[in-house]
């Protein structure tokens, strides 16, 4: 019973990695089309952010990669990948120091242009990592993931050895 429900919980959090990888791949995308096609002039000529560019872009690379790395390892989890949950435990706590950590160095940075630069693009370019933290995917998902990735990697475990010698099922 414990392996079934396990296989479900990994295949639901893998499910839940793959629909918010989609939505910070749309947010992401949806934001870099408005902002190529000139929808934030006005925050290019400001002389207040002269920087926002570079934060913009950066911000949305690092985005990228990281739903793209939760996209990848959602598929894994469905396929029962049971080796993967460290690294989507990686890729979550990166997610979270990068988040927060934006915000500290806005704030305690002393180059006021670039820290508002960084504060004027941080709302638009990480929009896409608000589901999660939202709904605590961050903890929730990992803790989860690991616990259902234990329990099926101690099962097959226990499976290996209670197989016989030859190849067998063991005794019948």
């Amino acid at each position: 019973m414990r392996v079934v429900l396990a296989r479900r919980i990994l295949r639901f959090v893998g499910i839940a990695c793959i629909v918010f990888a989609m939505i910070g791949l749309f947010f992401s995308s949806f934001t870099s089309l408005i902002f190529f096609s000139a929808g934030f002039s006005d925050n290019l000529e400001d002389p207040e952010i002269p920087y926002f560019l570079h934060a913009f872009t950066i911000m949305c690379l690092i985005n990228v990669v990281c739903y793209c790395a939760l996209a990848y390892l959602g598929v894994q989890l469905l396929r029962l990948k049971t080796r993967l949950y460290p690294f989507l435990t990686g890729v979550l706590v990166f997610e979270v120091i990068y988040f927060f950590s934006i915000g500290f160095f806005g704030w305690t940075y002393s180059a006021r242009e670039v820290a508002r630069s960084i504060a004027a693009a941080t709302g638009i370019a990480n929009g896409g990592l608000i589901p999660q933290f939202i709904t605590l995917f961050p903890l929730w998902g990992a803790l989860l993931a690991s616990w259902a990735s234990k329990e099926l990697i101690s099962h097959q475990q226990r499976a290996e050895t209670a197989r016989a010698p030859d190849g067998s099922a063991g005794p019948e």
